[in-house]
């Protein structure tokens, strides 16, 4: 499952973290995967459980909103981002919620992120 997670996750988040210039930095894309398969590791099975069907739903559904078949990684990051735009405003929204939830909170804690963000460091992140 781990194998499954790690490739469904990296495919999620290089397309949501893509940006204007081009895709984003696969040290920090590395690195958001590798926070998020250490808190699923450390989560009760009631979450894992529901990140693990919410990675599934992306990597095998959303591709079908745009025409693909196969996993989310197959699609290019333009047509995965569009996928994933379709199924947060279809009625699967909600299963799109758990992954792109904790891939941004991940996102954001990152020390780069925070320095291109301006946001300051607190006693609750820092």
């Amino acid at each position: 499952m781990a194998g499954f997670a790690v490739e469904a996750a990296r495919g999620v988040a290089e397309a949501l973290f893509a940006g204007a210039d081009g895709p984003a930095d696969p040290a920090r894309i590395e690195w958001v995967v590798g926070e998020l398969m250490d808190f699923m590791a450390r989560a009760p099975g009631r979450a894992r459980l529901l990140l693990t069907l919410s990675l599934f739903a992306l990597t095998w559904v959303a591709p079908l909103f745009v025409w693909g078949l196969g996993p989310l990684g197959s699609l290019d990051l333009e047509r995965r981002a569009e996928a994933l735009e379709r199924v947060e405003k279809s009625f699967l929204g909600p299963a799109a919620l758990a992954s792109k939830a904790m891939l941004c909170l991940l996102w954001f804690e990152h020390p780069d992120t925070q320095r291109e963000t301006h946001t300051e460091v607190t006693c609750l992140n820092g």
